[in-house]
């Protein structure tokens, strides 16, 4: 039952965001009383918490999923621009600015997650762009990485509107790959933006 509840917060806090769906909505969702859902999540918070962890790890999944996929350095860029695109296109901005305003220990734990998260596909996306040729053998790694994390950062946390997110974070891209890319890595890069476009 406890799964069953989870797997139904997540569904109504994507679809309709955190603070819009209450205890009394998701019990009657779920055709059980308030009672038998406080029996498994003392308040909604905890099950925010719980929530919010799951659907953290099935978005981890799917980055880890592509990074296996063996596609080239640039190219796996724009493929995990793809997963966070169509995520945004479905969930939107509006669960995570509610986590931050509503639930701030909850939003502080997934930045804290997320900035991990990236850092390793970063460090690693790094490492293999060097190997393949696609990137400079210069490149000074956690300079980069931090850089690139401040900019994605800065437009996640102060941008709305998601066609605007979009267009930064692909701007963005860009101007990393470039500023690390051999010649090697601007054909594909040019490549992928054709493709993308």
């Amino acid at each position: 039952m406890r799964k069953k509840i989870i797997s139904k917060a997540c569904e109504l806090f994507i679809r309709l965001g955190f603070n819009s769906v209450t205890m009394d909505d998701l019990a009657s969702e779920l055709c059980i009383s308030k009672k038998t859902l406080y029996k498994f999540f003392s308040n909604k918070e905890v099950l925010v918490q719980e929530a919010t962890y799951i659907l953290e790890k099935q978005f981890y999944d799917k980055i880890n999923q592509v990074m296996s996929l063996n596609y080239n350095s640039v190219e796996e860029h724009f493929e995990i621009r793809r997963l966070f695109k169509g995520l945004v296109k479905t969930v939107g901005a509006l669960p995570l600015y509610q986590l931050k305003k509503k639930y701030p220990d909850i939003y502080k734990y997934v930045i804290s997650s997320e900035h991990k998260m990236f850092n390793l596909f970063m460090r690693r996306n790094l490492a293999r762009g060097i190997e393949q040729g696609y990137y400079r053998s210069d490149v000074e790694i956690e300079e980069y990485i931090s850089f690139y994390y401040t900019i994605r950062f800065h437009i996640n946390e102060n941008v709305i509107d998601t066609i605007q997110v979009d267009r930064l974070e692909l701007s963005a891209l860009v101007y990393h790959i470039q500023a690390i890319s051999t010649e090697k890595g601007r054909n594909e890069l040019n490549r992928q933006l054709s493709i993308n476009a």
